[in-house]
């Protein structure tokens, strides 16, 4: 299907099930991802945290976060160099999942940012309270990660 019938058919579903509300911003998210995991190797210590992205757009993915500087936008879920902040892997918030796994979505946002085939095995990641699950340590010990909570404690 050429890209001009997706984003029409793309923008008849606006609304419905099925519609992709970031189509268009997909390209340039993809070109930032891709130079985000090419030219730069995370150390050992990676953290999980939301950010938000401001925006006075009125569209129904902008979030509220009481507890951020910038309360008003995008939220995004990043993966980020725990020495430095650098950006490793991040997914826009587009509300509830469209196929949620079951096992919630801060175990679901987590999982998706970490790809072990780019990243590799070895990392801790540290999570607030937020993102902490037995769950999630169980599976992230699974493939050989570490998950560390803010507080301090091992899970």
């Amino acid at each position: 299907m050429t890209g001009k019938r997706y984003e029409a058919i793309n923008d008849q579903l606006r609304g419905k099930p099925g519609y992709d509300c970031l189509f268009r911003l997909k390209p340039l998210m993809e070109q930032i991802l891709t130079a985000c995991q090419a030219y730069y190797q995370p150390h050992q210590n990676i953290a999980m945290d939301k950010r938000m992205v401001a925006t006075k757009a009125r569209i129904s993915m902008k979030q509220y976060i009481k507890d951020k500087l910038t309360k008003w936008g995008y939220k995004l879920f990043v993966l980020a160099d725990s020495s430095n902040g650098y950006t490793c892997n991040f997914s826009v918030y587009e509300g509830k999942a469209r196929k949620p796994s079951g096992k919630g979505p801060s175990f679901d946002s987590v999982v998706n940012l970490i790809y072990v085939p780019s990243l590799g095995t070895g990392y801790t990641v540290y999570v607030d309270n937020f993102y902490t699950s037995s769950l999630l340590f169980r599976h992230l010990h699974g493939i050989d990660l570490g998950l560390v909570e803010l507080s301090g404690r091992i899970r």
